[in-house]
């Protein structure tokens, strides 16, 4: 007796398509896919095992040709559908119908090899009339989703298989990589490492709030300095570096000079440099030396950020041994934070200089156990400062009188020779201490 054989992915649709088809109809399932490229050695079959690229499944050097080979688990569902095959007049692939079962219907195609008309039946619920219409709307097999499917299957086995023994013996058995996991991994390793070679570098702007002859206020963004354009973001390569001929606005030259009297010469020099250091100091009429947290003041200004306890240490002895040479006797050393609490310098030690947790503010920590303790500017007078708020407020009535802004007044001592007298009469805070 002729009968047409439906073949679906699954046993349990079997049952239903079959109850609902009726005399007539065999329906059988593949249960899932029937081959894949080879899982283990033993899959390949003998004529390929010398091939460099057996391992894989994947002939890379002929266009990635997949190698499919029969799971050992399906070879006696195989033969089934073989035999119930060899008695029907007509095939009917019912796999799902999106790239996997489209693939499945492919493989069945490829490795049952049928002699009668085949054709391509899909649904998509599973009830009396879908199953109806699916046998009067069939179609060929796409080849476009077999392609798609096959290859995602490449690109898995390609991009993920060598990796996935990695992350079994990293992490833990049974975790699998991929063509999603193992690319997305490279990029963020990749960006990662992008981000550890980046040199931050500092810049700023500066944007002005200006008033007409009328009265009227605009805001105004400066764009040049002596005709050459002020530095951004893109003007820095990744190194830190300038890559544009532009001018740099640093924070001395854009915000805390508003806090220095006019005709106080701004000299820049790395801390680190005893010769840029030793020139700021002799050309000029210095007074005094102001040191701020990470940046340094002096009456000229000498700057350099330091981001390391020991760059500050070395920096900080290479400007006192710059002060002595060149005759300069004040020093005032201060935290770019207030803290709380009075200031006992007999509490300073090395350890808590080194303590980036003090409350004392580490630029003054280290300036006081410098000069109390290592004897490499004997004879300096210094003083220190618990409050030094040199940014204060962008509103000049706000800030020309707070009581934070110390910063005109240090000057103004040391430019007259004398010593800031640091107390809560001469230089109120809120809290009355300085």
């Amino acid at each position: 007796m002729s009968y047409a054989l439906v073949i679906v992915e699954s046993p349990a649709k079997a049952k239903t398509i079959a109850d609902y088809l009726g005399k007539g109809y065999v329906v059988e399932s593949s249960i899932g896919h029937i081959r894949d490229l080879p899982v283990r050695a033993a899959d390949v079959p003998a004529a390929y095992k010398g091939e460099p690229w057996a391992s894989l499944g994947i002939d890379v050097d002929n266009d990635f040709k997949p190698l499919y080979v029969i799971s050992p688990r399906k070879k006696d569902q195989i033969q089934k559908l073989k035999k119930l095959l060899a008695d029907a007049d007509e095939l009917f692939l019912a796999t799902d119908e999106d790239r996997e079962g489209e693939a499945i219907a492919w493989h069945l195609l490829e490795v049952l090899d049928p002699k009668v008309p085949v054709r391509r039946m899909v649904f998509h619920e599973i009830t009396p009339g879908a199953i109806e219409r699916a046998l009067q709307e069939t179609r060929e097999i796409d080849r476009q989703l077999v392609d798609a499917q096959e290859a995602r299957r490449i690109l898995d086995r390609l991009y993920g298989y060598e990796i996935s023994p990695v992350l079994w013996r990293k992490i833990t058995t049974g975790l699998s990589a991929g063509r999603v996991q193992s690319v997305a991994t490279r990029i963020v390793v990749e960006r990662e490492r992008e981000r550890m070679a980046f040199v931050a570098a500092g810049y700023w702007d500066l944007d002005l709030t200006l008033t007409a002859g009328d009265g009227t206020t605009f805001g105004a963004s400066l764009a040049e300095v002596d005709g050459r354009r002020v530095a951004v973001g893109r003007d820095f390569a990744d190194d830190g570096l300038l890559k544009n001929e532009v001018v740099v606005l640093d924070d001395l030259s854009s915000g805390h000079a508003a806090f220095v009297p006019d005709g106080v010469p701004f000299v820049r020099a790395s801390l680190l440099d005893a010769e840029a250091v030793d020139a700021a100091l002799t050309d000029h009429d210095v007074t005094g030396v102001i040191h701020v947290a990470g940046f340094k003041y002096a009456g000229v200004s000498v700057q350099r950020p330091l981001h390391t306890y020991e760059q500050n240490v070395t920096g900080m002895i290479t400007l006192l041994e710059s002060m002595q040479r060149a005759g300069v006797e004040q020093c005032v050393f201060s935290s770019s934070a207030a803290v709380s609490g009075a200031v006992d310098v007999d509490l300073v030690t090395e350890t808590t200089a080194k303590n980036p947790t003090s409350p004392y503010g580490e630029s003054k920590l280290i300036g006081e156990w410098l000069l109390r303790d290592q004897e490499i500017a004997a004879g300096l007078r210094h003083t220190s400062l618990r409050y030094f708020n040199v940014v204060g407020s962008g509103d000049p009535a706000v800030r020309d009188t707070s009581p934070h802004n110390l910063f005109p007044l240090v000057f103004d001592a040391l430019a007259e020779g004398r010593s800031p007298r640091i107390n809560g009469t001469d230089y109120p805070t809120p809290d009355g201490t300085c």
